[in-house]
């Protein structure tokens, strides 16, 4: 969607740098890349589309939500997500708030405890209406990890 704007975070800033950062850009066609806005850490697309790459992590307890706040978002992507305290989560539900685009929030974790968040939001059952759980295996993604991976 031209002009959308979203975010694809992961909980800390080592995590973001050393993994979801390298695989976005060894992923994503650079033909499609426009420039990179460092301080804002916001890359942009040639069609007008933004994607901000942040951590959600503050340094700072008192600005816990300064990651993300101000952010007007179509899409939200968070990678391992059971990292991420409860009350980010849905402080970041809040920020899919851009007119006139589809609003998503993608998860993608590793299997949290019974009692996480998580479980609560996307029950197995799919119980939650806007909310789809769907499960994955190891050997689903075998086309990226490898067999020598598995």
């Amino acid at each position: 969607y031209p002009g959308i704007k979203m975010l694809l975070a992961r909980w800390t800033g080592d995590a973001l740098a050393m993994q979801l950062k390298p695989k976005f850009y060894e992923e994503c066609p650079k033909e499609l890349l426009g420039r990179w806005w460092g301080e804002e850490e916001r890359q942009e697309f040639i069609n007008g589309s933004q994607l901000y790459i942040r951590s959600l992590k503050s340094a700072d307890d008192a600005a816990r939500f300064a990651k993300f706040t101000g952010l007007t978002l179509g899409v939200i992507m968070i990678d391992q997500p059971e990292e991420v305290p409860e009350d980010i989560y849905h402080a970041l539900k809040g920020r899919l708030s851009q007119p006139g685009f589809p609003q998503q929030m993608i998860l993608t974790p590793n299997p949290p405890g019974p009692d996480h968040w998580i479980c609560k939001e996307f029950p197995e059952d799919n119980s939650i209406p806007g909310h789809l759980y769907i499960r994955t295996e190891l050997y689903d993604n075998r086309g990226i990890i490898g067999d020598d991976y598995i």
